[in-house]
């Protein structure tokens, strides 16, 4: 291989290694919750899992989020291989059987970066050049990044996906027990409390998509347990709060209703791109999960 041609080959291979690690950090990290990459990846499985009978599955999320790991472990690999590629066999030393004569190709370097990223050490190849000496234990950060990142990627998933599923049955449990008739029938602070509490979770609502986008695409086959189904309720409760007789509780309709609007803002910017109102966004978030939103009686 010519040296241009080795460069150009070891400059690909460190713009994907690149690549993976800008996506890991916007969707670790970043205040926007999510990379181009992760999106696109998670967006693709969304639609793929509709594709077999028009309605999402509850797989579409998890999987998306494994597809996404296993995206950057692939980058990253494919991209250090490329990295050691040009260099084998001159840039290294063979210990053991290997012989350099019958394995200099791209599957050496492609094992040489499995067992740098995996961190188990450089097996029976280790690198002569400086800068390979550099290089390879490098990635070997890289690989324990991705471990622990991942880790903690769905560590801070899952409790956001608690919260709003907690907000859901919340709300179906609110419509159950006639919400709507002590709104309108006010005669204690309790209501007044209760709105409020519901534009606190709201609030921690749409802080997790801020921050968490990937929650969207986790689909609830039960509808008191989907935020999808359940968001219009809020805002009904949120509407007719505003016309009750007691100042408290229009107070905290009020807070509510605009907590909801910027909940709504969330979602439209980053899934729908809806031009409507707060309650034309909820139901987009509930056709796209396949639901009829709980609204009003």
């Amino acid at each position: 291989m010519s040296p241009w041609l080795a460069w150009l080959v070891t400059a690909f291979g460190v713009a994907l290694v690149a690549v993976a690690l800008w996506d890991l950090f916007h969707t670790l990290f970043h205040p926007s919750g999510q990379g181009s990459l992760a999106r696109l990846i998670l967006r693709m499985h969304w639609r793929l899992f509709r594709l077999r009978n028009g309605k999402p599955s509850q797989l579409a999320g998890p999987l998306g989020i494994v597809g996404t790991i296993i995206t950057w472990v692939v980058l990253v690999l494919v991209g250090g291989a490329l990295v050691y590629w040009p260099y084998i066999p001159e840039g290294f030393l063979f210990t053991g059987t290997l012989r350099p004569g019958t394995r200099s190709d791209f599957l050496d370097a492609v094992h040489f970066s499995m067992v740098s990223t995996s961190t188990v050490g450089f097996g029976g190849m280790l690198p002569t050049y400086s800068w390979l000496r550099i290089v390879a234990p490098l990635q070997t950060l890289i690989g324990f990044a991705l471990l622990t990142t991942a880790v903690t990627w769905i560590m801070q998933i899952y409790p956001a996906l608690t919260r709003t599923r907690a907000l859901s049955i919340r709300l179906a449990a609110l419509q159950r027990s006639g919400m709507e008739q002590q709104l309108l029938d006010a005669d204690s602070s309790a209501v007044a409390q209760t709105l409020d509490s519901l534009a606190t979770q709201i609030t921690q609502t749409r802080t997790d998509l801020a921050q968490n986008s990937e929650i969207y695409y986790f689909h609830n086959n039960g509808k008191t347990s989907s935020l999808a189904a359940t968001l219009p309720y809020a805002l009904h409760l949120a509407d007719l709060g505003r016309t009750a007789s007691r100042p408290d509780v229009q107070r905290t309709a009020s807070t509510l209703r605009s907590t909801l609007d910027d909940l709504a803002e969330v979602l439209n910017d980053d899934f729908f791109k809806v031009d409507g109102t707060t309650s034309d966004v909820f139901d987009a978030f509930g056709r796209d999960h396949g639901y009829t939103p709980l609204s009003g009686p």
